[in-house]
């Protein structure tokens, strides 16, 4: 009982009353604070738990490389499209020329006759290296062209023709004056091309101009021949002859009889022809084999006594007073 009233008289001293039902109520209380119930204190053998507070997290504070954990990054693989393949551009291929060391030419020449010749050239000359006459009777079997031979009357002859000179002098072979447009020897063949022997002279004369016969003889030929054209040939004394080619028309006949300056046809441009002109040919007969001479400069003395003979003409017309 006495131990009863010692804790009660402590317990007022304190100001702790204890009520009924195990409940303890204070009696001196906080203004602020409300009554606690005994049962809402921590058990005395519990000790109490504070709550935890957050974390502080100083944001300032570096990292530490070892606290942070990285997480690997995958990267997706880029699947690129297949490139295109270049296009080579179309290249021609190159063209090759082959070029050919032009071999180097030969010109032979004969002491007994003085005619030359090339190497490539030798199948259309004589042993001699002369050019071989044409062989007239190859013309005469109907492969060329029909001739057609026109008589003249003998005012129409007179008229064409010039003088003889009595055969002692070479007469030029047409009525008038003319220039030489392609001398005798090598020259560049104006059709075919390549430097070739021109066995004649060319004289450059309008077409339908006389051409006459620059002396006495018979006609061998009067016929188409080949690249000649139509051509006349003469033999004079069968020693000579005389050939006019390319001619437009003719006027004798075969086995003929001329006489020096009688008109034989007109000036054409039939055969190999480039224009019209006269080619003339003086051939030589030594011991049976004809070689060709170079007519340029018996042409040229005939056509100076030529341009004489038709000075004296004009002078008696230009000595004539006036009416």
């Amino acid at each position: 009982m006495r131990s009863s009233l010692t804790l009660l008289l402590a317990a007022s001293l304190l100001g702790v009353v204890s009520l009924p039902g195990g409940g303890v109520w204070a009696s001196a209380k906080s203004a602020i604070a409300p009554p606690v119930l005994e049962s809402e204190l921590p058990s005395p053998e519990t000790p109490a738990v504070e709550p935890a507070s957050p974390p502080v997290v100083n944001l300032e504070a570096p990292i530490a490389p070892e606290s942070v954990v990285r997480e690997p990054i995958v990267k997706e693989p880029v699947v690129k499209a297949p490139a295109k393949a270049p296009v080579a551009p179309v290249v021609a291929a190159p063209q090759v020329v082959i070029v050919t060391p032009k071999a180097p030419e030969i010109i032979l020449e004969s002491r007994s006759s003085g005619c030359r010749a090339r190497g490539n050239e030798l199948g259309q000359h004589r042993a001699d290296l002369c050019p071989r006459e044409p062989d007239f009777a190859s013309y005469r079997r109907g492969q060329e062209p029909p001739v057609r031979i026109r008589t003249l009357n003998a005012q129409e002859i007179r008229q064409l023709s010039v003088p003889s000179r009595g055969d002692r002098q070479m007469v030029f072979p047409l009525n008038i004056p003319a220039l030489v447009s392609s001398p005798f020897g090598d020259r560049w063949h104006p059709i075919h091309g390549g430097i070739r022997f021109h066995q004649g002279t060319d004289l450059a004369a309008p077409e339908g101009t006389p051409v006459v016969a620059a002396f006495s003889g018979r006609v061998e030929v009067a016929a188409w021949v080949g690249g000649y054209g139509l051509m006349v040939v003469l033999r004079h004394n069968d020693r000579y002859e005389t050939r006019y080619a390319h001619l437009a028309e003719l006027f004798v006949a075969e086995g003929q009889e001329i006489s020096q300056g009688t008109v034989l046809g007109l000036v054409g441009s039939t055969g190999n022809s480039t224009g019209p002109h006269l080619h003339f040919e003086l051939w030589e007969q030594v011991e049976g084999t004809w070689y060709v001479l170079d007519p340029t400069p018996h042409l040229l003395l005939a056509m100076e006594r030529l341009e004489q003979y038709l000075a004296q003409l004009v002078q008696p017309v230009r000595s004539q007073p006036e009416a």
